[in-house]
C-alpha cells in the first residue's frame, strides 16, 4: 500500500510539473498603460496618446479628436468612456462605454477584443505600438 501512495505521489508530481511548465507567460501590458499607437487600414487612420488615465484619439482624415477616461479593470482589460470631443461622438457613447482586454502583445503590435457595454457584439483588431512607455 505504501508503494502505490509513494508511486502516485510521484506521477501526480511529474503530472503537476508539466502542467506549470506547460503554461503560457503572462503578458506585461502595464506598459500599454502610456504611449503613443496608430490604428490604420483601408477606411481609418486614428492615433491615439495614452497617459495612464486618459486617452486622446484623433482621427488624421479628419482632424477630429476625442477624449476618454480610462478605468483599468485589470493589467490586460480597461474601459473607455467618452468625455469630450466632437457631438457625434458623444452621442454614439452617450451612457455606455468600451471594455477593451488586450488578447496578444508583441513587440509593433498589440490584439483586442472589444465590446459596448449596451452590446452583445466583440470586436476584434490590432493596434500598432509606436512608442510605448517602456
Amino acid at each position: 500500500m505504501l508503494k502505490i501512495v509513494k508511486l502516485t505521489t510521484f506521477f501526480l508530481g511529474i503530472i503537476l510539473f508539466s502542467v506549470g511548465c506547460n503554461r503560457t507567460p503572462k503578458m506585461d501590458c502595464t506598459i500599454l498603460q502610456t504611449g503613443y499607437f496608430e490604428v490604420k487600414n483601408e477606411t481609418t487612420h486614428i492615433t491615439i496618446e495614452r497617459e495612464l488615465n486618459l486617452q486622446t484619439e484623433t482621427n488624421k482624415a479628419t482632424g477630429d479628436f476625442s477624449r476618454f477616461a480610462i478605468i483599468w479593470v485589470d493589467n490586460c482589460t480597461y474601459q473607455l468612456r467618452f468625455f469630450e470631443g466632437e457631438k457625434y461622438v458623444h452621442d454614439a457613447w452617450k451612457d455606455k462605454y468600451l471594455q477593451v482586454e488586450i488578447t496578444n502583445l508583441s513587440a509593433d503590435k498589440y490584439d483586442y477584443k472589444a465590446q459596448f457595454s449596451d452590446s452583445e457584439i466583440v470586436e476584434e483588431g490590432s493596434v500598432t505600438i509606436l512608442q510605448p512607455a517602456y
